[in-house]
């Protein structure tokens, strides 16, 4: 990867050894070749990088044979400006700022140690700089992870898919750590406008911009923490994970993959997870025994069983609100999108579900787009959310009282899971004082009939009313 045309944006060329000849492309798009040139021997190894300082980058060799680098500056040359001898037979280079001052220069790793080492100049001498890091057999290369301006060292591990980044030119273990999957022959590659490895891209979702790397988060016993600006994974477990805190702020943090829930707060008074992009963990935010929590205008992609759900979330000031959230149809773990377990809002601020926009579940034959009510609870609004495909039901009240599903749009087409567009039942123990109204619903059960709605008879207290169970609606309301 390099900037070939000097427009600030990294983009691929490929050197066919074999052969000794470079193809380069100035966008990161499918197509032939913008230009090519032969430049050393068969067997070289290319290297890509700004060896002068002019915000440029060109390509250069490194022969093995000799432990020779052969540095060019511009890509109209066909021949090395000059060259220099650095390391030892075996040692693999990569390139790299490794002080910050514009100008990349040469780096070697040692695979049978694990040694790393490399200069501040192209020219040949004693490393500036040497360390251990990683085991042996990882690719090494470099890259600014945490945005200060200087190159630091990053290994790849191909035997588990974790990419390991260091932000210091020390031995220790790795600032943040990735997984970004294991490929028999990947060779890593680190740019800018490049997102971080494993982010999940999908047409109609804007991906979140490049964000510095950190491994999982755990906060206990604190108070007004902000987690802001990163890209948080843990293959092994919760992504963020807050307990026995209170007034914290998660935002604009991109999370996942993560082996565990993205976001899990416990006992927690005073949550806002607010501009986050959410993805490809086994759920998106579980907040649990928690008070005043809001989940807004998050982005969910294959989020796993609910994108977000409260589970005993009491007293006023909470939401789930103006979300984004698709999972692939009928290939997801999902149950219901959005739960409410034993939650309790209050008369004057109820638990307000509003303007979220969701998309895809199945096939789960229990979940929901949305479920009110769940184990009981009270004082919740489920308002202006528009639903596509969600799962066998679009909108669910299971139980509790003071119940609001009001002016949402609800689409479903007929699978092997579909059931019903919106129902009323109690399968909590007690339901009372439901207002089902204003709704405009599409459904289509599994066996090609309409079902917009279904009254289980066992909520008391419920007013049906100015609702379309049979609107002209489809798949666009997304």
């Amino acid at each position: 990867m390099g900037d070939w045309d000097c427009d600030g944006e990294q983009t691929p060329a490929m050197y066919r050894r074999s052969q000794g000849y470079m193809y380069l492309r100035n966008e990161n798009t499918e197509g032939v070749a913008d230009f090519g040139f032969y430049f050393g021997n068969p067997g070289d190894v290319p290297l890509a990088g700004d060896f002068d300082g002019d915000g440029c980058d060109t390509l250069s060799i490194y022969r093995p044979s000799e432990q020779r680098f052969y540095i060019s500056n511009s890509l109209d040359n066909r021949v090395a400006e000059y060259s220099f001898v650095f390391g030892n037979p075996g040692d693999r280079p990569f390139v790299g700022d490794f002080d910050g001052d514009g100008v990349d220069t040469i780096g070697l790793h040692r695979p049978s140690t694990g040694l790393v080492y490399f200069r501040d100049t192209n020219s040949s001498g004693i490393a500036d700089r040497s360390f251990i890091f990683g085991d042996p057999g990882d690719v090494v290369f470099a890259g600014d992870w945490d945005g200060d301006g200087v190159d630091t060292v990053a290994a790849y591990r191909r035997s588990n898919g974790m990419l390991y980044l260091r932000n210091t030119h020390r031995a220790g273990v790795a600032d943040a750590q990735l997984l970004v999957g294991s490929f028999r022959y990947a060779m890593p590659v680190a740019g800018v406008e490049s997102i971080v490895g494993g982010t999940v891209v999908v047409p109609g979702f804007d991906p979140p911009p490049p964000r510095r790397a950190s491994g999982p988060i755990s906060i206990s016993g604190e108070s007004g923490v902000v987690i802001e600006g990163l890209h948080v994974s843990n293959p092994d477990g919760p992504c963020i994970q807050v307990t026995f805190s209170a007034n914290v702020t998660i935002r604009n943090t991109t999370i996942g993959p993560c082996g565990g829930p993205g976001v899990y707060l416990s006992d927690v008074d005073g949550a806002t997870v607010v501009g986050n992009y959410v993805m490809d963990s086994s759920r998106g935010v579980l907040a649990h025994r928690s008070t005043s929590v809001r989940v807004d205008s998050n982005t969910f992609l294959d989020a796993g069983r609910n994108f977000v759900q409260f589970d005993k979330v009491d007293g006023p000031g909470s939401s789930i609100s103006f979300n984004r959230g698709q999972n692939a149809l009928g290939d997801s773990e999902a149950e219901d999108l959005i739960n409410l377990f034993q939650s309790n809002g209050t008369p004057g601020s109820p638990i307000l579900v509003e303007g979220n926009r969701l998309r895809y579940g199945g096939p789960s034959r229990s979940g929901s787009g949305i479920l009110l009510g769940d184990g009981g609870g009270s004082h919740q609004v489920a308002r202006g959310n528009r639903l596509v495909d969600p799962g066998q039901v679009g909108i669910g009240v299971a139980g509790g009282y003071d119940m609001r599903v009001v002016d949402n749009l609800v689409y479903g087409e007929a699978h092997s899971w579909s059931n019903v567009g919106i129902y009323a039942m109690d399968f909590s123990g007690g339901c009372d004082g439901v207002e089902i109204a204003r709704n405009r619903v599409n459904w289509t059960a599994a066996g090609g009939y309409s079902n917009g709605f279904f009254d289980g008879g066992s909520c008391s207290n419920l007013a049906v009313y100015d609702n379309d169970w049979n609107a002209d609606i489809g798949p666009e309301i997304f």
